[in-house]
């Protein structure tokens, strides 16, 4: 579940609801062109914007018994909303045909609707074309040096596709782009491993070290540093901080944290400190501010420790330096020349 930019200003809705006749424990799941978007439960409505222009294969599966209760082929076109509703011995096959009013009677009665789910396209891996006047120029998020032979640490989602990465802010020098391998990448634990192979250009040793997740406490302050929309916030590195909400993250998935600690758009990738300005995750999401305000997630370090451990070549060196006693200000400075803007094209 990677970050969802929302500068898109025309997009289409598809509105997605199982009424009567299943038990308030069964489940279902949503798929779009073979996506797995979310699974949901009866009486809730999932609201999906759409912002390319393209045909959807939508299926809804029943969780428990794996079959098929909803196959849909639509057609997407911009401004329009497509309401896809069941209930048991009423499937409306014409489901294109249903009429906003007629979707509302359900929506707007307290029995039959429960909550809603917002869900949107990821521009960055639309299901189909995007009108260029709608697109960033440039996917763009957040990396991290993790040892002295340039080897950088980011999320999968932000490069998954790419042609070409580039770094920017090596050496706090932001005028140049410096190009970038992929090494390796893991799409469940959205991962990705970069390195820089310039022979013009030494680092130092990061003054920081990745640690093990499983100490972490509820309620202990953290602060993230990285570049969100850097084309509007400038290429000074922001920081954020706040605490950890939860040990659990999107939908109690045991490899995330869920934070306060505000982000946006452009903090893909960057790291998760603790109070001791040690790397205790990696920011990889955040929650649609229509349902919470400042709700962000992180890959677990316990996860970044394994995913590290299967690259050959690579060695991962604790930090010989301590943190505790400096305040948040003096380990911003320190930390700063370590972390880099990530390109994509």
């Amino acid at each position: 579940m990677g970050f969802t930019l929302q500068a898109q200003k025309e997009y289409a809705t598809i509105y997605v609801w199982i009424g009567k006749g299943y038990s308030k424990n069964e489940t279902f799941q949503l798929g779009l062109n073979n996506r797995r978007i979310t699974s949901f439960k009866k009486f809730e409505l999932i609201e999906v914007k759409i912002y390319s222009t393209c045909q959807i294969n939508l299926e809804v599966i029943h969780s428990q018994t794996g079959n098929r209760l909803i196959t849909s082929q639509l057609e997407i076109e911009p401004e329009k909303k497509y309401y896809i509703l069941s209930e048991m011995g009423s499937f409306k096959k014409k489901q294109l045909e249903l009429t906003e009013e007629e979707a509302e009677k359900y929506f707007n009665d307290k029995k039959y609707f429960k909550n809603k789910l917002f869900f949107e396209e990821d521009i960055n891996n639309p299901f189909g074309k995007i009108e260029k006047s709608n697109q960033f120029t440039a996917k763009q998020g957040t990396g991290f040096l993790i040892n002295d032979e340039g080897y950088l640490l980011t999320n999968f989602h932000l490069v998954d596709g790419a042609k070409k990465i580039t770094v920017k802010g090596i050496n706090g020098d932001f005028s140049i782009s410096i190009e970038a391998d992929l090494v390796m990448a893991d799409y469940p634990s959205d991962l990705a491993l970069l390195k820089i192979n310039s022979k013009l250009i030494t680092f130092s040793p990061p003054p920081y070290s990745v640690v093990p997740s499983n100490n972490v406490k509820q309620g202990e302050n953290i602060f993230t540093l990285g570049y969100p929309i850097s084309d509007v916030m400038g290429n000074e590195i922001k920081v954020t901080n706040g605490i950890i909400n939860s040990k659990s993250g999107f939908k109690g998935s045991i490899s995330q944290f869920q934070f306060s600690a505000a982000v946006h758009p452009g903090n893909s990738g960057a790291p998760l400190f603790n109070k001791n300005g040690e790397i205790i995750g990696v920011v990889s999401a955040k929650l649609n501010p229509k349902m919470a305000e400042s709700t962000g997630y992180a890959i677990k370090s316990d996860y970044i420790l394994f995913f590290l451990q299967q690259a050959q070549d690579l060695e991962l060196k604790a930090s010989e330096s301590t943190n505790e006693n400096h305040d948040l200000s003096k380990l911003v400075e320190m930390f700063s020349d370590f972390v880099f803007i990530i390109e994509v094209e």
